[in-house]
């Protein structure tokens, strides 16, 4: 994902960005904004596309000289047909969310 400011200036809550992301193999334009920034414990920001509204919510925790990332993913907007939609494909939305979980991993790690 590649996001881009809307104003110059550190990370706040009411920041926007704009996002652009892959999404089923397809690019997918979003807006992220901040919801929520309590550094270094807590992030949560929404990400708006043509037709969804999902909630994204990070919370950091110290683990033994490294760092527990948890994140929790709801969405808050979105057609009626969604939640079957992603009932029905939930092994792939478990393989894009846990290798985009094992892509930040490799990132921090690596000290990007």
């Amino acid at each position: 994902m590649k996001a881009t400011a809307d104003k110059p200036g550190p990370p706040a809550m009411g920041s926007r960005y704009k996002a652009e992301g892959m999404l089923n193999g397809k690019l997918n334009n979003s807006t992220v904004t901040i919801t929520a920034l309590d550094s270094p414990r807590r992030l949560a920001f929404d990400a708006e596309d043509s037709n969804s509204v999902f909630h994204h919510e990070f919370v950091f925790s110290d683990a033994g000289g490294g760092t527990h990332v948890e994140r929790h993913v709801t969405m808050t907007k979105g057609p009626f047909y969604f939640p079957l939609v992603l009932a029905i494909f939930s092994s792939t939305v478990k393989k894009n969310y846990n290798g985009a979980m094992s892509n930040l991993k490799t990132k921090m790690e690596g000290g990007a």
